[in-house]
């Protein structure tokens, strides 16, 4: 046979694409060539897989080797070719025989000693291959990433040459060369979750607890501001603690985009938690480039995205999260491609409401502090469910008395809310679309509190639902089916930033 056909995929933004490797071996002068619009990276495939061929016992063809991508017009980056490749010459050449290639998708790098090495994004490829009713060849490497979701379809290997032997196996019923398949795994729950955790370390600050504990029942965003020392990034950290584990279709997205973007694989079920520096760049933050990858905010989908000192990054950027903090995902426009990945996090920022640290003791003017809050417009703080201010903690106050609840209790009620939130809505209290608010019932005395509200405070359509889905959540906390106007004030008390700005702007008023 001089021609053959294998199949493989490639990942363009969240999703895996089909991809034929056509290898075609005719006489005339050695020749090695690629064809189909492969990226500046496959003129290095060559060298590896003509190294990874000889090193692995058999013999390269010195004939003119022609190998085609197909479709040609998708974008095919990275060294996941070389598998696919190496295996198509060998059969085409008669180095082996192989029968059923249409039942597998080959997956993988090659080093030169033959070893196979992990690609990014294997999750979506394999996911693809599953849903065409193929099995899947692939690094050993990236066992632990498959085990939990697809053990039965995936077939791990070390080298080149187990592959071709398990291929040739097929074909003279050798089954003691045969790759087997991966042995199903459950991700256990981490049970060193609350190690790090410094909750009981945080001094008095019972409302800013109050607030993440709500955030974290209903799926909120909220931003906390006071002076410096007051413990409000210690206070963020702990929201991700608050969170139960992920659950399995929400844990395959997580590794997929950790994968995507070349980050370590989270080993636990944990929800992950993002903290950007404020020196962060529109693709770090968003995603992008020249290939697609996730940003900060994709992969803190479904987890928590910890922006500290949110005055301190770029304006233009900060408007830019409008859309994904509304709807969920990024959609990305660029000249050689337009896709969109998810990003359904739950934000959580800090803040100095002054340049200088605190507005009492404000070192710089009236006119410095307002630009220097007015770096967050009001659409992005609409946005953003709830506000608490953290104030600095008398100096004689002790440390959290034994009294209160720990942060594994904390967490349990989370998780008894986040499963009475599902079934009785479908989803998190954040996550209801307006026709959901509209349809809940709210008896008069709150609907009149809320048209006061509305009025004294000028509050726009999108405040109203904020208040009313903070309320929700402040009933479920206190086991009420109804919301009530204490709800309703409640959920008032966590619009306290508007106001600070409000008087600032007009300190006589």
């Amino acid at each position: 046979m001089s021609m053959t056909t294998l199949h493989t995929s490639t990942v363009i933004g969240f999703s895996a694409h089909d991809i034929t490797v056509e290898v075609h071996i005719t006489k005339g002068l050695p020749q090695f060539q690629i064809v189909g619009l492969a990226s500046g990276s496959q003129s290095h495939v060559k060298e590896r897989v003509r190294s990874a061929i000889i090193h692995s016992g058999y013999t390269f063809p010195a004939k003119r080797i022609t190998v085609n991508l197909s479709p040609a017009d998708l974008p095919k980056f990275g060294a996941r070719f070389d598998l696919p490749i190496a295996l198509g010459i060998l059969i085409a050449s008669g180095e082996i025989t192989a029968e059923k290639l249409n039942d597998y998708v080959c997956l993988g790098e090659l080093a030169l000693s033959g070893e196979l090495k992990a690609v990014n994004g294997i999750l979506p490829g394999i996911k693809r291959a599953i849903n065409m009713g193929k099995k899947v060849i692939f690094s050993h490497n990236q066992a632990n990433e498959a085990a939990p979701f697809y053990p039965e379809c995936c077939f791990p290997a070390m080298t080149l040459k187990e592959v071709a032997e398990h291929f040739n196996s097929s074909q003279f019923a050798d089954t003691s060369t045969k790759l087997t398949c991966l042995k199903p795994v459950q991700v256990t729950p981490q049970s060193s979750q609350y190690t790090d955790t410094q909750w009981h370390l945080i001094q008095g600050q019972h409302a800013a607890k109050r607030a993440l504990l709500l955030a974290a029942t209903g799926g909120h965003n909220i931003l906390l501001y006071g002076p410096p020392g007051s413990g409000k990034t210690m206070l963020a950290c702990e929201l991700a603690n608050l969170l139960p584990d992920l659950s399995k279709g929400a844990f395959f997205e997580t590794l997929t985009l950790h994968s995507l973007a070349h980050r370590p694989i989270p080993d636990s079920r944990r929800p992950p938690l993002q903290r950007p520096h404020h020196s962060v760049t529109k693709i770090g933050l968003l995603g992008g480039g020249n290939r697609a990858q996730p940003g900060a905010i994709s992969l803190a989908h479904n987890g928590v995205l910890l922006l500290d000192e949110l005055t301190e990054f770029a304006k233009p950027l900060l408007d830019q999260l409008r859309e994904p903090l509304q709807e969920g995902e990024i959609r990305l426009h660029r000249a050689h491609y337009a896709l969109s990945m998810p990003c359904r996090f739950q934000l959580i920022a800090t803040l100095n409401p002054s340049p200088t640290g605190s507005v009492e003791h404000n070192r710089s003017s009236l006119d410095a502090t307002i630009r220097y809050l007015n770096r967050l417009s009001d659409p992005l703080l609409e946005r953003i469910d709830m506000q608490c201010e953290v104030p600095k903690v008398p100096p004689q106050m002790s440390l959290s008395s034994a009294d209160e609840p720990s942060i594994e209790e904390l967490a349990q009620q989370v998780k008894t809310q986040h499963l009475k939130q599902i079934q009785r809505q479908g989803c998190l209290n954040s996550q209801l679309t307006p026709s959901q608010i509209n349809e809940m019932y709210i008896g008069r005395d709150t609907h009149h509190l809320l048209e006061q509200a509305q009025n004294q405070y000028q509050l726009s359509q999108r405040i109203i639902h904020k208040l009313i889905v903070i309320a929700r959540s402040i009933a479920d906390l206190d086991h009420t089916v109804d919301i009530e106007p204490k709800h309703i004030a409640e959920a008032l008390q966590f619009r306290s930033f508007d106001r600070l700005c409000q008087q600032l702007q007009c300190p006589t008023g």
